[in-house]
């Protein structure tokens, strides 16, 4: 374990001194990960799906804002359409502008959770998103997370429709359109998917604000829970078939997952929280203040470095510091 202590505040120094092109490189996976799963959705058909096309347009927007990964791969996802049916098309467009009005008033900055829903859907771990929310944004990040999951069933249905028959009067294109947007509308899972994640956000972000020892850790198995439970109930009462099994092992690998990620990151050291009291003419101010949880000190500490040697020695740099 200590090395691993060791490899990540290697690899923190590494993104310190290397920022800006690390940054690039993340924002290129990212849209080359997001673009090339959009053409494998729609059956890697067209040019949009072809691989050199993909990274073209992934080197060009590792250069811009992560928010522009997201306005692109909504266009990738209209312009696949086409190869439906003009039907489709319009339904993309409708629901995914309606979806960014809504996602770029209010949680610009929550790119990412737009992005990473569909994608963690699809691989059946959706809770990670939420969890992950929970813990580092705010509660109104449920819109991006919303609107992930929204945009999931939204590929769904037109995977499903994929192979419909052409037609060729406008009165034929406009009732399957109806048709779509009544699969799309009507979707049960769409609903219980959405409460469910929406519901494990907001746990998560409550419990992890509770002033007690370990909340993070509570909030992320809290939500992982939740989520699950919603999944369960919401189903059973709308009576809509769904795999039980994957949805506990989606909500136990996304836990298991945060709580890795936390204890390496985030985690807080509760062992040395302290609670200070602070008082003006007016009031008196009870605070709680607890410190990241330090690995690598504590990888020093463990192998035999005393604290008062520790002390010695930044003691006689200062003065070596000093008389230079």
């Amino acid at each position: 374990m200590k090395m691993l202590y060791t490899f990540r505040e290697r690899l923190r120094a590494v993104y310190a001194d290397y920022t800006v092109y690390l940054d690039i490189l993340g924002k290129f996976i990212l849209s080359f990960v997001c673009l090339y799963w959009i053409g494998q959705v729609f059956g890697g058909r067209g040019i949009l799906a072809n691989i050199f096309v993909v990274v073209f347009v992934s080197l060009i927007l590792s250069l811009f804002p992560t928010r522009a990964i997201t306005i692109v791969s909504a266009l990738f996802i209209i312009a696949q359409s086409f190869s439906i049916g003009l039907d489709a098309a319009a339904l993309s467009a409708a629901v995914l502008l309606a979806l960014f009005c809504l996602f770029l008033v209010h949680v610009p900055d929550d790119s990412a959770a737009l992005i990473f829903t569909p994608m963690a859907m699809f691989f059946g771990i959706p809770a990670i998103v939420p969890i992950f929310c929970g813990l580092r944004r705010r509660p109104v990040s449920l819109l991006a997370t919303a609107s992930g999951a929204v945009t999931y069933h939204l590929l769904l249905v037109l995977m499903k429709n994929a192979d419909l028959p052409p037609v060729e009067s406008m009165s034929g294109y406009v009732d399957r359109l109806v048709n779509l947007a009544g699969q799309f509308v009507g979707s049960r899972d769409m609903i219980s998917d959405v409460l469910a994640l929406c519901g494990g956000l907001v746990i998560v972000y409550a419990v992890r604000n509770l002033d007690a020892d370990y909340a993070f850790e509570a909030a992320i198995v809290s939500g992982a829970a939740v989520y699950a439970a919603f999944e369960f109930l919401i189903n059973t009462a709308s009576e809509t078939l769904f795999d039980p099994v994957r949805v506990i092992a989606g909500a136990i690998v996304s836990a298991v997952a945060m709580l890795v990620v936390n204890y390496f990151f985030f985690a807080p050291d509760y062992r040395k929280s302290e609670k200070l009291v602070f008082e003006d003419d007016s009031y008196y101010y009870y605070v709680k203040a607890v410190p990241k949880l330090d690995h690598l000190a504590e990888a020093v500490r463990d192998d035999g470095t005393e604290d008062g040697e520790a002390a010695e020695t930044g003691e006689g740099s200062v003065k070596e510091g000093g008389e230079a």
